[in-house]
C-alpha cells in the first residue's frame, strides 16, 4: 500500500517508479507484493520483478539490478498510430530514483540512490530487443532509445560509455539515442 495525494492506494495503483524506489529504499515492502514476472538476463545484470503491459501502448518492466536492493523501471512503447514496426520506442533508467526532484516526475520522490553502470543501461535495452523477436534492431527504420525514464542522464558519466557500447553493438542509422 502506498499513497498518493493523501489517499491510500494498492500497488497496482502505484507508478513503476515509485515502487522501484521503495523497492531500493526498503527491499522488506517487496516480500509483501506479489510479483508474478521474472526472468534472469545477460550475466545476471537483471531481474524482471514486475511487467505490465497496456496493449497498443506500452510494456512497462520493473527490475532489480545485480540481485542487490536497488530497482528500476523501463519502457518498451511506441507513438500513438505509428506501427511499432515504423516507429519503436524504449524508456530506460540511467540512475536508481533522481536527484533533481522535477515537479512533473515522480522518480525521486523517495530520493536518489546512484547511478547506473553502463552495462545495467545496455541490460534494458536488450531485455525490450530479446522481447520482441520479430523486430530486428539492424533492420528497424526508426528506433528511438530514451536514456530517460528513471534519473537524469546527463548526471551519469556512464551514459557516454553506454552509448559509445551502443554504437557498437548495433551499428544502424535507424537507432536514434535521446537524452
Amino acid at each position: 500500500m502506498g499513497k498518493v495525494e493523501g489517499r491510500v492506494i494498492s500497488w497496482r495503483e502505484m507508478p513503476l517508479a515509485t515502487i522501484a524506489v521503495r523497492w531500493s529504499w526498503r527491499r522488506a515492502e517487496v516480500s509483501r507484493l506479489p510479483w508474478n514476472a521474472y526472468a534472469i538476463l545477460k550475466g545476471g545484470i537483471m531481474e524482471i520483478i514486475e511487467r505490465r503491459e497496456h496493449p497498443g501502448l506500452a510494456t512497462l518492466y520493473l527490475a532489480s539490478l545485480n540481485g542487490e536492493d536497488r530497482c528500476v523501471e523501463f519502457v518498451d512503447t511506441l507513438e500513438p498510430g505509428v506501427a511499432k514496426s515504423e516507429k519503436w520506442v524504449m524508456m530506460i533508467s540511467t540512475q536508481v530514483g533522481c536527484p533533481v526532484g522535477c515537479r512533473m516526475c515522480d522518480a525521486g520522490a523517495l530520493g536518489y540512490f546512484g547511478n547506473l553502470r553502463a552495462e545495467e543501461m545496455l541490460a534494458q535495452i536488450r531485455h525490450i530487443i530479446a522481447a520482441n523477436p520479430q523486430l530486428n534492431p539492424l533492420r528497424h527504420p526508426k528506433l528511438k532509445i530514451h536514456f530517460a525514464r528513471m534519473g537524469e542522464p546527463s548526471l551519469n558519466p556512464e551514459t557516454l560509455k553506454a552509448l559509445r557500447i551502443l554504437a557498437e553493438e548495433y551499428p544502424h542509422s535507424g537507432i536514434i539515442p535521446s537524452l
